[in-house]
């Protein structure tokens, strides 16, 4: 792992703390208020996602994309836990930044396969999982969520895109398990937080095993 662009990941994860406050802020329907331990919290959070997009890497634009999928995924994470909904505002302009860097990055290079290959992944994963939520209670906000963390693992590369796949859900089924434990049955179980922590889990395991 690379200290200094780790370190510098987190750093910035901390100074875009006032952005989230201001996108959970603009798209909560329910009051918000704002507490210090709210306050703490995505301060952590947020430094730990910023961090964890910059382990281990080179390439600046896989960098930037990630940047760009954890740190806004933090408001994201947090109005799904408060409303149990993850809202366009901030998934729209994710999915346009992301796309953004990928097509600037391609034209600049030469290389469209990463593109490629992370549209083939985005797409995969949210087809996938629509599917699935034909069936099943799954939200169609976190439809969309899936669908954004496989494109942006996808760009990354194939052992980043089954291990955002997989960690999410089975964080999202362990803390389900937990809750069953404590007899806390009927407490609703937002997906959001659990895919995004699967996603930055799955990066740090591959950066500590690279």
């Amino acid at each position: 792992m690379q200290w200094a662009p780790t370190v510098g990941g987190g750093l910035a994860g901390l100074v875009a703390v006032p952005l989230l406050l201001a996108g959970i802020r603009a798209t909560v329907e329910r009051a918000w208020p704002l507490t210090v331990s709210r306050v703490v919290i995505l301060c952590l959070v947020a430094a730990v996602a910023g961090g964890v997009a910059f382990a281990g890497e080179t390439s600046m634009a896989t960098v930037l994309v990630w940047w760009l999928v954890l740190v806004p995924g933090v408001a994201a994470a947090a109005v799904d836990l408060h409303e149990h909904r993850i809202p366009n505002r901030i998934l729209i302009p994710m999915i346009a930044a992301i796309a953004a860097v990928m097509l600037v990055e391609a034209i600049a290079t030469g290389s469209w396969w990463p593109l490629g290959r992370a549209t083939l992944a985005g797409a995969g994963g949210f087809g996938l999982f629509y599917l699935f939520a034909m069936f099943t209670g799954l939200g169609y906000g976190d439809v969309k969520l899936i669908g954004v963390l496989a494109a942006a693992a996808g760009y990354h590369s194939m052992q980043a895109l089954g291990a955002t796949l997989m960690l999410g859900p089975l964080l999202a089924g362990l803390l389900g398990l937990v809750l069953l434990a404590v007899r806390r049955r009927d407490d609703p179980l937002p997906l959001g937080p659990s895919l995004l922590a699967g996603a930055g889990l799955g990066i740090a395991l591959l950066a500590a095993a690279g």
